[in-house]
């Protein structure tokens, strides 16, 4: 089996370079019928994404720990959102899933869906990237 990855960016392909590839493959091939399949690749999480979360977690439990007088991590608050948003079911009931598998577009999501439940239930305005203060709570929080 052979995997051959082709990178469209801006709207456009390289169609020369990926159809000569695909010629230079069939020619070294025995005589027979061959399958040529294509999926798309799901890049990992990125650093940002996950830098954004785990600020994010620190942000839901410092708020939390002053609605309730407790003591909340960031891995408290990243545990019941897994559970929350990322089930796993086992034998012996439901756990707390990982977002360290997910895809860009997967954390994106389950972003969206922890700033939405932060605000929603909890009245939580969390930081973007691009605001001026995340740099300082990102330098906070790693702390």
């Amino acid at each position: 089996m052979r995997t051959l990855v082709v990178t469209k960016e801006h709207g456009a392909l390289d169609f020369r370079a990926t159809l000569d590839a695909v010629t230079i493959w069939l020619q070294t091939c025995v005589n027979g019928k061959y399958t040529i399949s294509m999926k798309k690749v799901q890049e990992k999480r990125s650093d940002p994404q996950n830098k954004l979360m785990w600020v994010w977690f620190a942000t839901i439990a410092r708020a939390w720990g002053e609605a309730t007088g407790r003591v909340f991590t960031p891995q408290d608050v990243h545990d019941a959102y897994c559970l929350m948003f990322l089930p796993v079911d086992t034998p012996k009931g439901r756990i707390a899933g990982s977002t360290s598998g997910l895809s860009q577009e997967q954390m994106s999501e389950f972003l969206d869906r922890v700033q939405a439940d932060a605000m929603q239930e909890y009245g939580i305005q969390l930081p973007n990237a691009e605001d001026n203060f995340f740099a300082a709570l990102a330098e906070e929080y790693s702390q």
